[in-house]
């Protein structure tokens, strides 16, 4: 092929690169001196230098250091895992290179050492064994580099950081030039969260950050929400809500997880008068022994066999069964003592039988056991729900249900199953317990149940066969009847999939469901029935409250999508004349049994070892739906009243702090009724000077006020202008992990009667 001729170009000029002609790179070039065209050459293209992704290298950066860390703990300890030496380019300045080694010193103790000589009694040395030892020191290890559970391993904000497990006698130190001198965070407490305000540092840095707990748009913290926040903010003129409702969701959802790691050492078991005494409180005075999880002389014929034995024939079940038992006994005992500290050592003389149960959850859940696991598991997820506890009934109930699945308990045994009537009973009662408890929690949290109602063949347990069990047999079948008619609502109204429904279809479910519902409301007894002033007879006030709060909340479930501005925006989007029809209804009923929730604080007296959803879950959501329905109406002449309900719960949550020494406090309760108060106020000053300027336009706007149905029917711009994403389950927001102080006392000075509002007036 022929060279070709004349000089090489770079860039042609304007002229030639249009003509698509050779440019011989003179300027003026021959062609635009032969076509007459002024030649104009445009500046060359600069190459930027090609930029390695920055993101990716920190990423290598850390996992470079963490595995240098990493392998030179290794070799301190004398083993060698093969892993990469540190590239020469990265730096090396890292504590382990500069710290001042001594001949006694190793790099063994420099990194950490999480396995102190414990002593342990005789059940839990037959439970560990040489090579778990072995390879519990590498996991510990690795945790200690930040290898283990994100949930157990959390950055602290302290720059001078030492953690201690057991007794202290094996620490660890880091200098504060690590974080700043290398792109890794210092190695963090494992025995400490991290602070609130760390917390939400961390979720504006890494969204997806995996300490998140999640709770659904029904759920109470629904209102600490994105799109809730909005609106209130706007509609409640509180743009510092914000904030609070930040910090109420870290304060709450920090219980969730455990705060610290479980002791190594063992407490104590208590001697055999006060083991009776813990048992008896726990059969005699527990809220939750009338479900009858435990049989009473079976516990108590095993607890004597297991003192006169001198502490023989022990496993890993009866073990967490009966801690469990001295855990929720010995946290009843303290509770009713008459005594400033009561709520204080309840919590600290209980926690450490918890803390013996909880040790031998591996064995509970992954070894061979009976049906005395699962009441282990149940027992302390009852325990747990207790006020001040660290809530972690979810995930225990969800083990319980989970193992009791794995034995057939939701099956009806068959004939080949060769099962002795006695312990079908026993089998399908546990189950029943556990499916209604599951349900419960689940509907607290918004979180899905573990228990899918279409796999059930297990028969329901009846009265007849069950007066054995407990004395309150009548009363467990309804919280079980119930429980189903929960599952329900939770299926077909709340889940990811009911959301995408047609708004009529929703509508036709709630009103099918709150026929159910209230159906089963009418099969219970008059003395006990919801809706019903509780009797001064009654011999347990208690259970009544129990199916009080649990009827109106669920009438509240129903409802709540139907109301709540931050939830309700895609069925206004698509609304149709049933769904438009169903949001008066609901918004009606759903104040209706908010304002029952609320006046049924009366009869909780704070100083008795309540559970958490009767002290702090059912008089919080009656109070947040009271305070959405004034924002939303607060030229209501009901909104004096609904005030005074406010004012009630902030009374109830104010006892809480004062018995509980401030260890409880929650300043956000009080919030909520400023900001409502404040909406109300500022609806009568407009009205008051709609008055003074036009007679005719105050009557207007009392005539639309007064009218709910108009007023509900408005456009969803009175929701606020939101982005239609913001209501997508699945972009519904996590809460994070921190409970907290309020104002004043309420006075109780209402009466109970009947449905209407107005009798509060």
């Amino acid at each position: 092929m022929a060279r070709r001729e004349g000089n090489k170009c770079s860039v042609a000029c304007n002229y030639c690169r249009v003509k698509k002609a050779k440019c011989n790179g003179e300027r003026p070039c021959g062609n635009c001196i032969n076509h007459g065209e002024v030649c104009v050459f445009a500046d060359p293209p600069q190459r930027g230098r090609k930029r390695p992704n920055e993101a990716t290298k920190v990423l290598e950066d850390r996992l470079a250091q963490m595995e240098e860390m990493f392998r030179m703990a290794m070799e301190g300890r004398g083993m060698d895992l093969g892993l990469p030496r540190r590239p020469e380019s990265i730096p090396t300045d890292t504590p382990m290179a500069q710290l001042p080694m001594d001949n006694n010193t190793t790099r063994e103790t420099l990194a950490v050492d999480l396995s102190p000589a414990v002593e342990t009694n005789d059940f839990q040395a037959n439970a560990l064994c040489a090579d778990s030892l072995s390879n519990e020191s590498i996991i510990e290890d690795r945790s200690a580099l930040d290898f283990g559970d994100p949930c157990d391993a959390l950055p602290t904000p302290t720059s001078n950081q030492t953690a201690s497990v057991g007794n202290g006698s094996s620490s660890r130190s880091v200098d504060s030039t690590f974080a700043t001198r290398s792109n890794i965070a210092p190695i963090p407490d494992v025995t400490q969260l991290p602070t609130p305000k760390t917390w939400a540092e961390e979720s504006v840095v890494s969204p997806e950050i995996s300490h998140f707990e999640h709770h659904g748009p029904m759920s109470y913290l629904s209102i600490c929400s994105t799109p809730a926040v909005r609106w209130i903010s706007r509609v409640g003129s509180a743009p510092e809500f914000a904030s609070s409702a930040s910090t109420f969701s870290l304060e709450t959802t920090r219980p969730l997880k455990m705060d610290k790691r479980l002791s190594l050492d063992r407490a104590h078991e208590p001697n055999y008068d006060t083991a009776r005494l813990y048992m008896d409180a726990y059969f005699q005075q527990s809220l939750e022994s009338v479900f009858a999880v435990i049989n009473r002389a079976q516990f108590e014929i095993r607890l004597n066999d297991f003192f006169t034995s001198g502490h023989k024939n022990d496993d890993a079940e009866w073990y967490a069964l009966r801690n469990a038992v001295y855990a929720s006994g010995c946290k009843v005992y303290f509770a009713q003592k008459d005594q400033a500290d009561s709520f204080d050592l309840s919590q600290t003389e209980s926690w450490k039988y918890f803390e013996n149960a909880l040790s031998v959850h591996t064995e509970l859940v992954y070894m061979r056991t009976g049906l005395m696991a699962i009441q282990a598991l149940v027992t302390m997820a009852f325990y747990t729900e207790g006020l001040g506890n660290p809530a972690l009934e979810y995930m225990l109930i969800s083990n319980a249900a989970r193992l009791a699945q794995s034995k057939g308990l939701h099956r009806q045994p068959l004939e080949a199953w060769d099962i002795q009537h006695t312990d079908i009973q026993n089998r399908r009662w546990l189950f029943w317990i556990i499916y209604a408890y599951d349900k419960h929690i689940a509907y607290r949290s918004g979180r899905p149940s573990t228990i899918d109602d279409d796999d059930i063949s297990c028969e329901s347990p009846t009265a007849q066969d069950n007066c054995e069990f407990s004395s309150n047999a009548t009363f467990v079948l309804h919280v079980i009847s119930h429980s189903k008619v929960a599952s329900q609502i939770a299926k077909e109204l709340t889940s990811v999939r009911s959301s995408k429904e047609h708004p009529t279809v929703l509508a036709q479910r709630a009103q099918d469901l709150e026929r159910r519902l209230n159906s089963w409301r009418d099969s219970i007894p008059s003395d006990i029935q919801p809706g019903i002033p509780l009797h001064q007879n009654v011999s347990n006030p208690s259970l009544a409250l129990y199916l009080h709060f649990a009827y109106y909340g669920s009438l509240v479930a129903i409802h709540s999508i139907f109301v709540y501005p931050w939830s309700s925006s895609k069925i206004w989007d698509e609304a149709s004349p049933a769904s438009r029809k169903q949001t008066p209804i609901s918004t009606k009923s759903l104040v209706e049994a908010s304002r029952q929730m609320v006046l049924a604080v009366k009869h909780i007296d704070p100083r008795k070892p309540w559970p958490a959803w009767l002290v702090f879950f059912y008089p919080l959501l009656g109070l947040m739906n009271i305070f959405i329905y004034i924002l939303k109406y607060p030229g209501l002449s009901t909104v004096p009243a609904d005030l005074a309900l406010m004012d009630i719960v902030t009374g109830h949550f104010g006892y809480l702090e004062y018995y509980s020494s401030s260890t409880l406090s929650f300043p956000f309760i009080g919030q909520l009724t400023s900001i409502a108060r404040a909406a109300a106020k500022r609806s009568r000053d407009k009205d008051l000077n709609l008055t003074q300027t036009s007679q005719t336009e105050t009557d207007s706007r009392t005539s639309n006020t007064g009218n709910i149905e108009d007023t509900q029917s408005a456009t969803i711009n009175e929701f606020g202008y939101f982005d239609e994403n913001d209501f997508l389950l699945d972009n519904w927001p996590t809460f994070m992990p921190s409970i907290p102080h309020v104002s004043a006392m309420g006075a109780d000075f209402f009466k109970e009667a009947g449905s209407d509002p107005s009798f509060l007036q």
